[in-house]
């Protein structure tokens, strides 16, 4: 009850901050299915201010407007200086809800180098989760992967482009559509391009990694949260809150993320100096650095679900040197030219609702617990 409080008066604090009227801002948590009490609790809490209402209370406007200003900046910094959104944002992210129920989830990666080429990655789908165990899922989604490489020092260039790969999962039977992935589609071409895995059938330990995968979110895992309270103890990023946005139906807050570029070289050098003096490879070390000097975090905005704690969306853009220096240099061409060219990634993501998945399985499916597996085939 409690944090369920806690959310309700953070939602009306920061829509009065956005300029939104009391009426509109119960009009949005009905919306989204808050009842009236708790809402009246949460207004209360919000409004505090009885004093004023005592017999026999006076005071002065001036008196009044002073008290309300200093109130509120103390406020304001202690709630929303960087320290507190910083570890607001790490709390939340700490109180994901598992992820059952019906989803749509749209991401998209895209990395460009105008030496080496260019790679994308596209995935778009429903999911239903009814429970913990792999029968207890749904899936249709659809993925595209494009990549156009140029390797360093070897002649022409390895094309590989697949889109629309459907992937249909139902009650723990997995099926892939091959037919649009080059060095696949031999193997199920008489399938119509359709494999199949009966996920029931792998062993009892994969099942369970399968299904831990399904049960947890990143916020949930020890190991992510060190790694976030590490960047943050090094100040390597940090948040601002810009508001309160709806995103795909669900309510949710919304960060800008700062990369410290300086502290981030700084971490990497603490972190990675034994490493390399013990191989050796200072100079390495020095290239990564002089490497990392020369990124521009374009953009980082993610948006936090008010309630469920998961990331509802995600943008980020940055724009470096290409990677072909980089290359070189591991590849041990001396003197090869660092910072030259240029690299540009884009992702994003979003996760919003969706109506349970209905799937009908292929007709048929080449099974690839009773054959031999798939015979890949060599990339045109």
């Amino acid at each position: 009850m409690a944090e369920q409080n806690e959310q309700i008066k953070n939602y009306i604090m920061q829509a009065r901050m956005q300029g939104l009227s009391d009426q509109q801002i119960r009009a949005n948590l009905t919306a989204v299915g808050w009842h009236n009490d708790q809402i009246n609790q949460g207004f209360s809490t919000v409004v505090g201010g009885s004093l004023l209402s005592r017999p026999g209370f006076r005071i002065s406007a001036t008196a009044l407007i002073v008290l309300i200003f200093a109130g509120a900046a103390y406020f304001a910094y202690a709630r929303y200086s960087p320290q507190a959104v910083m570890g607001g944002f790490l709390k939340s992210l700490g109180k994901q809800q598992t992820l059952t129920g019906s989803r749509h989830t749209v991401f998209n990666f895209e990395i460009t180098d105008s030496e080496l080429g260019k790679l994308g990655l596209d995935l778009s789908g429903d999911a239903t989760v009814t429970g913990p165990k792999v029968n207890q899922t749904a899936m249709d989604v659809k993925v595209g992967l494009n990549a156009q490489v140029q390797p360093p020092g070897q002649p022409g260039q390895v094309n590989f482009n697949a889109n629309n790969i459907e992937i249909r999962e139902d009650s723990g039977k997995l099926y892939l559509n091959v037919s649009q992935i080059p060095i696949l589609s031999d193997s199920a071409k008489n399938y119509d391009g359709w494999v199949k895995l009966d996920l029931g059938q792998l062993p009892a330990d994969q099942q369970t990694q399968i299904e831990q995968g399904l049960n947890s979110t990143p916020g949930e895992s020890e190991q992510f949260q060190q790694a976030l309270q590490s960047l943050q103890q090094n100040n390597v990023i940090s948040t601002s809150l810009a508001g309160i946005q709806k995103v795909g139906g669900v309510y949710a807050y919304h960060y800008h993320v700062t990369i410290n570029r300086n502290s981030l070289i700084q971490l990497l050098t603490t972190q990675l100096g034994q490493f390399y003096a013990q191989k050796g490879e200072l100079a390495t070390l020095d290239a990564l650095k002089l490497y990392l000097n020369n990124i521009n975090f374009r953009q980082s905005d993610i948006w936090l679900g008010i309630t469920d704690k998961q990331i509802h969306k995600l943008e980020f853009q940055a724009i470096a040197p290409s990677l072909s220096g980089m290359v070189a240099r591991q590849q041990g061409v001396a003197n090869a030219q660092l910072i030259k060219g240029s690299l540009n990634v884009t992702l994003s993501y979003e996760l919003s609702p969706a109506a349970p998945v209905q799937i009908v399985a292929p007709a048929k499916a080449l099974d690839l617990s009773s054959s031999g597996g798939l015979q890949l085939s060599p990339l045109p």
